[in-house]
């Protein structure tokens, strides 16, 4: 084709035909441009074809990783709801005129509250996106920005219940363990308290419980925002996925 091109510009230079040569050679740069032009919007449709299926993989990893953290809100809740139960159980018996009466079950529960569930963030895709810079590959701004502001919102909970935690281990659970309240086997296996200071014992086990209640109930709070915010972002994801 190049050889064609030239061919004709040499006859028209043979043939002194300065006028048409001129007018050839600006045809020629002018469908060169043009040809440059059809390419470059080629590369384009194939370079926004490729970003929009980037897209739609990295949305579709996302709601893969919304489905597992879905279910570990749904194990935290359950979790939390039992031991808020358990907790208030604890309270009711430390207050009860019959306590005395009511030892093995108060032990019971509370041993039971020296257990703690660590709060699993799922977000490998969101980290890919962050750290590969492909979060511009996500068209939509407000999806966007609501992605972003969903893992921000869900690393502070996150924290929060990690220092709920780090407050169970040392504060209710080193209580439990040091035996302040002066639990005890006696020779028929039966739980017994020390009376020592009987008043300031319940009192202070009424404190611990009471803390470790409200502990719980800011966990539970925490599993359950992330659990409505993950379900809201989950649909969003998916109606915008359906109009691509």
């Amino acid at each position: 084709m190049i050889k064609f091109f030239r061919k004709i510009r040499k006859n028209l230079l043979m043939e002194n035909k300065t006028g048409r040569y001129f007018k050839y050679a600006i045809g020629e740069i002018i469908l060169v441009v043009i040809g440059i032009l059809i390419a470059l919007q080629i590369n384009n449709w194939n370079e926004d074809r490729k970003n929009a299926q980037s897209e739609t993989i990295f949305l579709e990893g996302i709601l893969n990783d919304i489905s597992q953290q879905k279910r570990l809100c749904t194990n935290q809740i359950d979790f939390e709801s039992k031991n808020e139960k358990w907790s208030l159980k604890a309270i009711e018996t430390s207050k009860s005129t019959s306590i005395k009466n009511q030892l093995d079950s108060l032990y019971v529960y509370v041993q039971h509250l020296k257990q703690r569930l660590t709060f699993a963030v799922f977000n490998p895709t969101y980290e890919e996106l962050k750290s590969t810079g492909a979060l511009r590959l996500i068209k939509n701004k407000n999806l966007k920005s609501d992605i972003i502001l969903f893992y921000q919102n869900l690393e502070k909970r996150a924290e929060i219940i990690i220092n709920n935690n780090h407050n169970i281990d040392n504060i209710y659970k080193t209580y439990v363990l040091g035996n302040s309240f002066g639990f005890y086997y006696n020779n028929l296996e039966k739980i017994q308290v020390n009376w020592k200071h009987k008043p300031s014992q319940i009192l202070r086990l009424s404190n611990n419980l009471n803390a470790r209640k409200n502990l719980t109930i800011s966990n539970l709070y925490r599993a359950k925002d992330v659990l409505i915010e993950a379900n809201q972002l989950e649909l969003k994801i998916k109606e915008y996925l359906r109009s691509k």
